[in-house]
């Protein structure tokens, strides 16, 4: 995970995820690779998300009761990022390319399953700020911050006061 070339850390992140699948969550070290959610490459924080969501999924326990702590870092990706933003000038037409949407979209399918996998322990505060950024983003992630803010709401109206 020290490695200078982002694909060694994307392949330690893919690995990761295989051996939580293949039930061996418990011989790694869970929070030295979710620390790549914060790399710089984007592929490396789109597998460490990914590796996230697997655990999430898989082996919850693993995180014990610092779910919390790990959903932090997700929220940071939830915001759309413009220097993953390019346009392209076709003629008459422009075309938008936005790098950042299948992390952000990764980011909330975590968040989605830490919601249902710790509930109200999670930090609603932040959680709530972060879906209402959502609302503002493209089709996809709106779809899915919408379902984020109806499962939300069954954990009653102290959920959403500030």
């Amino acid at each position: 995970l020290g490695d200078a070339d982002g694909a060694v850390r994307t392949a330690c992140c893919a690995g990761a995820r295989h051996m939580v699948v293949g039930g061996h969550a418990a011989a790694l070290e869970i929070p030295q690779l979710l620390r790549c959610i914060r790399d710089d490459a984007l592929t490396v924080r789109k597998e460490a998300a990914i590796l996230l969501h697997t655990i999430l999924l898989r082996a919850p326990a693993q995180l014990g009761n610092e779910a919390g702590s790990f959903l932090q870092p997700v929220f940071e990706l939830l915001a759309p990022r413009a220097d993953l933003i390019r346009e392209y000038d076709l003629g008459p037409f422009k075309h938008r390319v936005d790098e950042g949407l299948e992390l952000r979209k990764v980011a909330l399918q975590c968040v989605d399953v830490g919601v249902s996998a710790f509930g109200a322990s999670l930090p609603m505060d932040d959680l709530l700020q972060q879906l209402l950024y959502s609302l503002e983003d493209d089709t996809d992630v709106r779809m899915v911050a919408h379902k984020l803010l109806a499962k939300v709401r069954h954990f009653g109206p102290d959920a959403f006061l500030w």
